[in-house]
């Protein structure tokens, strides 16, 4: 009977975030405890979001002067928080690597890419091994 090995089930959360931030490297993998955390803290930012631009949870469909209204409750200051505690929420996930300074340095659309790749990479229902077959999962980075 084989044993188990985990070496190699996954593959390493390798990065680099340039030409934006002169920064690569390799996230270490989370625990159990981090992703749950995680998963805990963008609820509550969704949940932050949804109150203070008064939108509710019910998934009804706004008008275009209730959506306008809402355009009008976004303001600088509420985005740079925003986008500050996001940083902190995926560096936290990260182990602090890269830090929060420098995940906010990233356009909007790098960081929403680079959120988007850790999530699929850490919350993919492929990297779950089942019924006791272990299959070492590729990393999408990594082709």
């Amino acid at each position: 009977m084989a044993g188990f090995d985990a070496d190699g089930i996954v593959e390493p959360l390798d990065f680099t975030l340039r030409p934006y931030v002169d920064v690569s490297g390799t996230i270490t993998e989370p625990t159990s405890l981090q992703v749950q955390a995680f998963q805990s803290a963008v609820a509550q930012e969704v949940e932050r979001g949804r109150r203070e631009l008064g939108i509710g949870g019910g998934g009804e469909e706004m008008t275009n002067d209730q959506f306008l209204a809402v355009l009008g409750k976004i303001d600088p200051e509420r985005t740079r928080a925003q986008v500050k505690r996001q940083a902190e929420i995926h560096s936290a996930l990260c182990s602090g690597k890269p830090t929060a300074a420098q995940l906010q340095k990233l356009p909007h659309r790098i960081m929403s890419a680079f959120s988007k790749w850790l999530s699929e990479e850490l919350l993919n229902p492929e990297a779950k091994a089942g019924a006791g077959n272990v299959t070492p999962i590729r990393s999408k980075a990594a082709g």
